[in-house]
């Protein structure tokens, strides 16, 4: 991780990631900064999805999203509705 940067930093840089291009060494970081926490794998699966258009990789994260404990039904349904948008993406190419 970056020396000194906390969860929070981390996740305000993805959660302004429209021009910046996040490495995947940012993506370990910030998936080690909070491992069990949903959010870390919805922002990613955001980034993904509308700032890369790479709908496999949002996929992904949203479906590990889903495991962890999600607090809110209005979130739970929010990832499953986003899963269902990757895979009609991901179908039509």
């Amino acid at each position: 991780m970056f020396f000194g940067e906390t969860y929070h930093s981390l996740q305000a840089k993805v959660e302004k990631a429209t021009v910046l291009y996040i490495t995947p060494f940012f993506v370990e970081d910030f998936i080690k900064s909070n491992p069990e926490f949903y959010y870390t794998y919805w922002l990613l699966g955001d980034y993904y999805k509308f700032n890369r258009k790479d709908f496999g990789s949002a996929l992904k994260y949203y479906e590990i999203a889903l495991t962890k404990e999600i607090p809110r039904d209005n979130e739970e349904e929010y990832l499953k509705k986003a899963i269902l948008e990757c895979k009609a993406k991901m179908q039509q190419k």
